[in-house]
């Protein structure tokens, strides 16, 4: 981790001024992005500062001077450590809680440390909001990445998000190969075509044996009843297995 220090030096001057000058020491892997504050007796001087320097006049008491370096950082308040699927997912929304006139005009979007163009996202007020539109998500790599908002007062939004794709397995459902029936569907094709062969025998018999077709109708229309019954059985559990 890195770290910036900051140091002021206060100098009398001859003509009666007295110049309070702050330098600023970052040291390796330490982030620039601050936001500095000046406070004399407790009012906020840091617009009167210039390079660095501010110049007060007139000093007759003690001052009591104040020099911050901050980081402004923002939340990320929705869409934080979302999950987005690739060809599934429709965009990829992220709600942070800063004012959208923060972002207008030089605000950035990074994915990974690397600047995004935006022509690969929109932005609206409501907060800040920015969206990645499918077409450039579809392009990023399966895994974890860090999104990082940087606005025009010097602060920063972080998150992570992960990408994810859906396997063909997954398509088709974990009990079925790709391209095999459904153990139902087998199971009712089998009882249809029994059917439609039983049918066509009885068919057979009883337009070979027109006689004795008075005395068993009958009969066969018992016969016909009991498989018809036995039929309708078989198939709603066909169906029962299909689910």
């Amino acid at each position: 981790m890195g770290s910036t220090t900051v140091t002021p030096t206060i100098t009398n001057n001859s003509n009666g001024t007295t110049t309070l000058t702050f330098t600023k020491s970052v040291s390796a892997n330490a982030s620039e992005d601050l936001v500095y504050s000046v406070k004399v007796n407790g009012e906020e001087k840091i617009n009167e500062v210039e390079n660095d320097t501010l110049t007060l006049n007139s000093i007759t008491t003690d001052e009591n001077i104040v020099v911050k370096a901050e980081k402004i950082i923002y939340e990320v308040i929705e869409g934080a450590r979302q999950t987005y699927t690739i060809t599934t997912s429709k965009d990829a929304p992220f709600k942070i809680n800063a004012d959208y006139s923060l972002f207008q005009g030089n605000g950035k979007v990074e994915i990974d440390n690397k600047e995004i163009g935006k022509e690969n996202y929109t932005s609206k007020e409501g907060s800040t909001v920015i969206i990645f539109n499918q077409r450039f998500m579809d392009t990023l790599k399966v895994g974890t990445h860090t999104l990082t908002v940087t606005f025009n007062d010097g602060g920063n939004a972080y998150t992570t998000f992960n990408v994810s794709k859906v396997t063909e397995q997954e398509k088709i459902g974990p009990n079925n190969k790709k391209g095999s029936p459904n153990t139902g569907d087998n199971i009712l094709t089998i009882i249809l075509v029994f059917f439609i062969s039983l049918f066509g025998l009885i068919t057979v018999v009883l337009l070979t044996n027109r006689d004795s077709l008075k005395h068993s109708t009958k009969y066969l229309l018992k016969i016909l009843l009991t498989f018809s019954i036995i039929g309708a059985l078989s198939i709603l559990l066909a169906l029962i297995i299909k689910k």
